[in-house]
């Protein structure tokens, strides 16, 4: 059995994750890190209890002995409003929880041979005019720096000599997730557009976003950072009357910056940032899903 660890395992994307490894693999054996049980109910997956905010020190880990690889998702939520103990708990998550694990891996017996963590185009910030891959510059927002420190964490694992890879993940289509959120304002009989809708929309299907994890665990030349992005030029207008459509709204309205920013804060220019992101590496793992409607269609039907 090869023993696959994944940090923030029960969440949307990670319970998603898991079912594609197990259906992937007889020889995959997933060990879920979190404070939340899996929920995927399978004798080939293992649960540990754990804040990566907290050391490893005294206590029983065993079960993370002898791993093959892990895969790195935990960080709060960043949805919401963007209070200072919010802000300070999605960076603390992702760098203090990043350099936690990364301590743990000291202890040869615990060290993966590969580590592929999550990451974000929020690195990018808003960059309306270009064309986004893996070689443009980093954005100015606090997301961008967020990234920028977490993905800096995360590389140290190349000094001990693991094999690491970070994956920048759009917005995610699938049964959750913005999906779910933004459909939810059509049990209100209308379909929100954010802002004027004309900013760019990054966004990957959840099968193709866990095609490109599962293809790092194979032998090869990884690149160091890849782009999780379907790379199509879908705005948001396009996504709020793609799940108006499918929800059968009569309406579909827009959700001003002004207002947005009276509910989430300053995370209302973080919800709103424009980018056109594609990758370097469409022969690493191609996406598959490239129609945004047909997408919504299927997760909402």
């Amino acid at each position: 059995m090869k023993k696959i660890v994944i940090t923030g395992g029960s969440g949307f994307f990670g319970t998603f994750l898991i079912k594609e490894l197990l259906a992937e693999n007889p020889n995959y054996h997933v060990v879920v890190m979190d404070l939340i049980e899996p929920k995927v109910n399978n004798d080939r997956v293992s649960f540990f209890k754990h804040n990566l905010l907290d050391s490893f020190g005294g206590k029983d880990c065993s079960l993370l002995e002898s791993p093959f690889a892990y895969f790195h998702l935990s960080g709060k939520n960043i949805f919401g409003s963007f209070t200072e103990k919010h802000k300070k708990e999605i960076y603390d998550t992702r760098i203090i929880g990043t350099r936690n694990l990364l301590n743990l891996f000291t202890e040869e017996k615990y060290k993966p041979q590969k580590l592929i963590a999550a990451s974000a185009v929020g690195y990018y910030g808003s960059q309306p005019v270009n064309v986004i891959n893996e070689s443009s510059s980093i954005g100015t927002s606090f997301l961008a720096q967020v990234v920028d420190d977490w993905e800096h964490e995360v590389h140290k694992g190349r000094d001990m000599n693991i094999s690491t890879h970070c994956i920048r993940n759009a917005h995610i289509i699938g049964q959750g997730g913005i999906l779910s959120v933004v459909s939810s304002y059509a049990s209100y009989g209308f379909g929100a557009i954010l802002g004027n809708g004309k900013s760019h929309f990054p966004w990957i299907d959840i099968l193709d976003l866990c095609h490109i994890y599962m293809t790092f665990l194979q032998e090869g030349n990884h690149p160091l950072i890849i782009n999780g992005v379907s790379g199509t030029s879908d705005t948001h207008a396009d996504f709020g009357k793609a799940v108006g459509r499918a929800k059968k709204v009569l309406f579909n309205i827009h959700i001003p910056r002004l207002l947005l920013r009276v509910k989430f804060g300053s995370f209302a220019d973080e919800m709103l940032v424009d980018q056109r992101v594609s990758t370097q590496y469409e022969d690493f793992s191609p996406v598959r899903y490239t129609n945004l409607i047909e997408r919504i269609n299927h997760y909402l039907k």
